[in-house]
């Protein structure tokens, strides 16, 4: 079964860790039917983050160029402007989400369940890839051997 490599900024992770966030907004949605596994990688960008003590894990690793938890998308919902009934989930304005669209004609809200934070952070090479995405990408999930 396909899985989805997800890039996210450090700041959002925290949030969908509490349940706080619980929508995950894109341009385009992966074509995987629901539900379907979602693998969390923290860009590089920015300020490096480290979370403290989260759901009773360490009291604290770095989060930037790794994988550090997943979640399930239990669904992919296609809204038109103005997104209003789904705002409160994305921890976003309606205005940050008519800006981040572009003037495109909907966004997709994958919807977050089962967050967890790993233990001990992977790197991708654990999924066998050697570059993280822009937005997502398909992987097979974690590679074992």
């Amino acid at each position: 079964m396909k899985s989805v490599l997800l890039s996210l900024h450090s700041k959002w992770i925290e949030p969908i860790m509490l349940g706080r966030k619980v929508y995950e907004v894109r341009k385009r949605a992966p074509l995987c039917k629901p539900p379907f596994t979602v693998y969390i990688y923290c860009t590089r960008g920015g300020e490096e983050k480290y979370l403290p003590g989260i759901v009773g894990k360490r009291d604290s690793y770095k989060l930037n160029g790794n994988v550090c938890g997943e979640f399930i998308c239990t669904r992919v919902i296609k809204m038109h402007p103005p997104y209003r009934d789904k705002i409160n989930g994305t921890c976003l304005t309606a205005k940050d989400l008519c800006q981040y669209d572009g003037g495109a004609e909907c966004l997709y809200f994958m919807e977050i369940e089962n967050p967890i934070m790993y233990d001990t952070p992977k790197n991708l090479h654990d999924f066998g890839l050697d570059r993280a995405p822009m937005s997502w990408m398909y992987c097979e999930g974690l590679n074992n051997g």
